[in-house]
């Protein structure tokens, strides 16, 4: 489990070690059907392979925590579930289905919801309104909207307005004169709003404050708890000890690790960040008095 020195060392509060630990232990949750299976992924780009042969799987009602340092694939990886890239060998499975990579909007079809690391290169359209861009999980970026019923679109809008609490002028307000974090809501509030299966979040609090964070962090468990299988890829080892139940460690496109949340040590977790593959389990803590253990 998280020794101190080491939470500490990371920046992992008492708090957050705590509910680590013990907020997430829900029953039945090994049992629950396998919602993702990506097996045997293999991705060539920029001359070298960025994933080698990556196996994972998420159940329904898990948040499946992938860490590691920036660079080591994360970015192919949730390009891959955005049917933006397609992979060179394996296989995407969703509810038992293969799903083809590479092929627009497959993944969306499948029911995989997908928060992207960078919402404004592709989570949303700065220039369109608040309700355009909700509408854009059904019509996709580059569809006719005028074609829309815009009626029903704004109802739409004001009702996820007020369920995930976007402060805006209203549905009509340009998507651009939002906070990120009201931009963020409304990824999220579109995504949602699809009944996914999948929902794969990528680096879902970069650049929010503290509030923000709060509520895409409740709005995540909220999911999963729903039933939702979560794949959540980020570089904040605080943020996956705080929300996943599994944590699986990607370093050089390969997946290096796994384990439970109640398992979790922070040192063993950054020597595999580094590299380190066989990184040896945390050693038991001595038992025992004072007297007992030196004499």
């Amino acid at each position: 489990s998280l020794r101190g020195d080491d939470a500490a060392a990371l920046g992992v509060t008492d708090a957050v070690e705590d509910e680590a630990r013990h907020a997430h232990e829900r029953s039945g949750a090994s049992e629950a059907a396998v919602v993702l299976r990506i097996e045997g992924a293999v991705l060539d780009r920029y001359g070298h392979r960025v994933l080698d042969g990556v196996d994972l799987e998420v159940r329904a009602g898990e948040i499946v925590g992938v860490a590691g340092v920036e660079g080591n694939g994360q970015v192919e990886l949730a390009d891959v579930l955005s049917s933006l890239v397609a992979l060179d060998a394996g296989t995407v499975v969703v509810d038992g289905e293969t799903v083809p990579t590479g092929r627009a909007g497959a993944m969306g079809a499948a029911r995989v919801g997908m928060i992207p690391e960078d919402r404004h290169d592709a989570g949303c359209v700065l220039d369109m309104s608040v309700a355009e861009n909700l509408a854009l999980g059904r019509v996709g970026v580059g569809s006719a909207l005028r074609r829309i019923d815009r009626g029903s679109d704004e109802a739409a809008a004001i009702d996820l307005i007020e369920r995930f609490e976007i402060r805006c002028s209203g549905p009509d307000a340009p998507f651009h004169s939002l906070s990120g974090g009201n931009q963020q809501r409304v990824v999220l509030a579109r995504e949602l709003s699809g009944d996914p299966k999948v929902l794969v979040a990528a680096q879902p609090t970069r650049g929010l404050d503290v509030g923000a964070i709060e509520f895409m962090g409740a709005q995540l468990r909220a999911t999963a708890d729903a039933g939702v299988g979560i794949l959540l890829i980020s570089s904040e080892l605080e943020e996956i000890l705080h929300l996943a139940d599994r944590i699986l460690v990607m370093h050089a496109g390969r997946i290096v690790g796994a384990m439970a949340i109640e398992d979790a040590d922070v040192e063993r977790i950054g020597l595999m960040m580094g590299g380190v593959v066989d990184a040896p389990p945390p050693r038991p803590r001595p038992t025992g008095t004072g007297e007992e253990r030196n004499g």
